[in-house]
């Protein structure tokens, strides 16, 4: 009787102890939008000549959800190919990443639980022969252990499913010349360069984007390089007048295509805002990468089914959606690392440099949760 009792408790703990996805549905998402922080995710796909970079940032939406006034400025080694993503499909695809890194969960409010239901069955067991206590337990039908553990097997039951299951032309004025200017999604988007920091954020201003003199120094040292920018503006259409964000707080992200022999992640113009940020990214490579140790390495992993299903992209003409990359190879590379951090200002005054391991191994964090 207590071999039977203990052998039906071992296989319950095992079968709660196993966590269940189901491919092809929503997940709720692990990695949530700080409220009070600036925070930005993004998705960088490199094939070692080419870089496919997702990037997403939070915003202050109005009272009403609606976008009416925001900018950003993204520095780039070449001049990028810009695709329009909708805010929902990237939160779709976003949750499927997250879904995908999910890191080993470990519920206390469940451990806790378990904790007593051994030292109970402990208690009893250790009671005498024939006493009152070992009869109450095993000799009634229905007897007090047996009912703690149905009790207490939906408890965990409903914990594990709650947190497993689900619920996405020569230059200008300033010394700024144009590459091109075109409408990408939701915003107004211009491709420039620039002779020098001062002369850009001149430009900028004149744009109403807001930078100051604080900001040459960075700008500067990206045009030494000869980097160029994409300076993008949300510009509702005529019969928009408002633009609605993401169901996180996120505005509407833009993919950028572009050459470039390494893996880069641009936030020195982050780190010149002044404020700590918190920074997500998904790295899709041949191999495993890190960026020496300034975001922890959450997942390292080998791709699942070989590919990363990417993200439909509205067209320009009447929002609808497509898939341009369906037959792009670089959504086929083999392995995707998850890393994670909250950067103070210092810690951004430089670009994200990303390199490969020198030999790839799975990283699977662990997280404790009530």
């Amino acid at each position: 009787m207590i071999r039977r009792f203990l052998s039906q408790a071992a296989l319950l703990l095992l079968l709660l102890a196993s966590p269940a996805f189901a491919d092809g549905k929503f997940f709720s998402s692990i990695e949530e939008v700080p409220p009070d922080l600036p925070y930005q995710r993004a998705f960088l796909m490199f094939d070692g000549k080419s870089e496919v970079l997702i990037l997403q940032s939070k915003y202050d939406f109005g009272a009403d959800g609606a976008v009416t006034d925001f900018g950003w400025v993204v520095p780039v080694p070449t001049v990028p190919r810009l695709v329009p993503i909708h805010p929902d499909g990237a939160w779709f695809f976003f949750g499927r990443l997250d879904h995908l890194t999910v890191p080993r969960r470990i519920p206390l409010t469940a451990l806790a639980i378990l904790l007593l239901l051994a030292t109970l069955v402990f208690w009893i067991i250790r009671s005498p022969p024939g006493s009152r206590r070992r009869r109450i337990f095993f000799e009634t039908r229905f007897g007090v252990a047996k009912s703690v553990l149905l009790i207490t097997s939906i408890l965990v039951m409903v914990l594990f499913s709650m947190m497993m299951v689900v619920l996405p032309t020569g230059a200008g004025p300033h010394g700024v010349e144009v590459l091109s200017t075109q409408r990408v999604g939701i915003y107004e988007v211009r491709i420039v360069r620039a002779e020098a920091g001062a002369g850009l954020v001149e430009w900028l201003r004149e744009e109403e984007f807001a930078f100051g003199p604080a900001d040459e120094a960075v700008f500067d040292d990206y045009v030494d390089r000869g980097w160029c920018f994409v300076a993008a503006r949300v510009a509702p259409g005529e019969d928009q007048p408002t633009v609605e964000g993401s169901l996180e707080g996120l505005c509407a992200p833009l993919l950028l295509d572009f050459p470039t022999e390494e893996a880069v992640y641009p936030l020195a113009l982050t780190g010149a805002a002044g404020t700590e940020t918190e920074v997500l990214l998904y790295v899709l490579a041949r191999h495993q990468v890190s960026c020496e140790e300034r975001l922890e390495t959450l997942r390292s992993m080998p791709v699942p089914g070989g590919r990363i299903r990417p993200p439909r992209v509205l067209t320009s003409e009447d929002h609808r959606t497509e898939r341009p990359f369906a037959g792009d190879a670089r959504w086929r590379l083999p392995w995707l690392t998850k890393l994670k951090g909250r950067l103070s200002p210092e810690e951004m005054r430089e670009d994200l440099v990303f390199r490969f391991a020198e030999k790839d191994e799975e990283v699977r964090g662990t997280s404790f949760d009530w």
